[in-house]
């Protein structure tokens, strides 16, 4: 249920980004979903939780003994750790100091807190979080390759 709410975000800020939203370009969507899925699930998706949930924050609430203060932590780290992506890859803010720093420091950063808040409710479960990031990045490329043809 969070997933799809989290996704109905996502394609919502794609919509008010001025895309057209179509029956080819949905049935698009849903055809390399699954396809992205599978790729974030044994990429990204499971490394980053792994290291940034499973190590990371799991650390931080043992030692602070303030789960939401870990989350917040991890979160901060989660975006920074983001930073170079952005910085050199990513085309809307690539060679853009302050640009690559806003986007990382709010849209990763609050996604980084969305995965840690998932992760301390469901009793430390990290597959929660790697299935709610695989989720995350697949809708990001998705809708990135059919808006970017």
């Amino acid at each position: 249920m969070i997933c799809a709410a989290y996704q109905g975000v996502i394609i919502l800020v794609f919509g008010l980004g001025g895309f057209c939203f179509n029956i080819t370009n949905i049935l698009h969507i849903l055809v390399k979903l699954p396809v992205f899925f599978c790729l974030m699930i044994l990429t990204a998706a499971f490394t980053e939780e792994f290291f940034f949930r499973g190590i990371l924050q799991r650390t931080m609430m043992d030692s602070l003994k303030k789960p939401y203060l870990a989350i917040l932590l991890t979160g901060i780290l989660f975006g920074l750790y983001h930073f170079p992506f952005a910085y050199y890859l990513w085309d809307d803010t690539a060679g853009n100091i302050m640009n690559s720093l806003k986007m990382v420091m709010t849209e990763h950063v609050l996604t980084g807190c969305a995965y840690g808040f998932i992760y301390y409710k469901s009793n430390k479960n990290l597959w929660s979080s790697i299935i709610l990031h695989a989720f995350t990045n697949a809708a990001i490329m998705a809708l990135g390759t059919v808006f970017s043809t």
